[in-house]
């Protein structure tokens, strides 16, 4: 059947083009958009169509808009994910490893599309990283946000913008497991060295832009971290994870 062909209004179009860019990390989320004048500006349009478009967006949920003030970006999936699993993982040793295995999935997809799409400045970035981490051991320090700033690294050099977003947005959820796994129960210098080697072998892995053997160290890290957690949580008589 022949429907009617929809020719797309100025303010749709000015608001595709912001949703692109957004989507695309060129406005990020918490930001602030640039003016109604600038944007104007930027797309060439008169002030009353570029007002037409935000209110596109917002009521598409995409931005928030305060009297007086530049409409804010909103992450419009932090919420949805964020909120319902922390309520359910506070300190739950069975959510933890139902979380870390999620993990497995995901980050072993990141650590196999870092190695193909890296950069010498992400490569920089995670070596940065990993020298904190060789001086933290060295001091024994327990720092569970380098652990975390690895793995994000790792999901910005993948350079897929979903990703990134998905990452950053379980951020929360993820420092409280590793808060609470790293400082309760990998205490020991055996665990931690174990930890560090791991770290360094994906780190060469994908510095050496080999996939398969990433995604195999990201997958045996994790796993490590899953068997490691439940034989210590079971030994402190914390509860069953099985």
């Amino acid at each position: 059947m022949i429907t009617p062909v929809k020719t797309e209004s100025l303010p749709d179009k000015i608001a595709s083009q912001i949703i692109n860019l957004i989507t695309e990390g060129k406005f990020k989320t918490g930001e602030a958009l640039p003016s109604e004048r600038k944007l104007a500006e930027m797309f060439n349009v008169g002030r009353s169509s570029v007002r037409e478009a935000m209110k596109l967006l917002e009521t598409s949920n995409f931005i928030q808009t305060y009297p007086g003030k530049k409409a804010i970006i909103k992450n419009f999936t932090e919420d949805s994910i964020k909120n319902p699993i922390q309520i359910m993982i506070n300190k739950d040793h069975q959510k933890i490893v139902e979380l870390t295995k999620v993990r497995v999935f995901l980050e072993s997809y990141g650590a196999r599309d870092a190695a193909l799409n890296r950069t010498e400045e992400d490569i920089e970035k995670l070596q940065e990283i990993i020298s904190k981490m060789e001086s933290d051991f060295k001091n024994n320090i327990l720092n569970f946000e380098t652990d975390f700033k690895f793995h994000t690294a790792i999901a910005g050099a993948t350079k897929n913008l979903i990703y990134i977003q998905l990452i950053e947005n379980i951020h929360d959820i993820i420092i409280t497991s590793l808060k609470f796994y790293r400082e309760i129960l990998f205490i020991s210098d055996l665990s931690q060295r174990n930890l560090l080697k791991q770290h360094k072998s994906i780190f060469e892995a994908i510095k050496n832009s080999n996939p398969e053997k990433a995604e195999k160290m990201i997958r045996k890290h994790l796993e490590y971290v899953i068997k490691e957690y439940s034989l210590k949580v079971k030994k402190k008589g914390f509860g069953d994870t099985q």
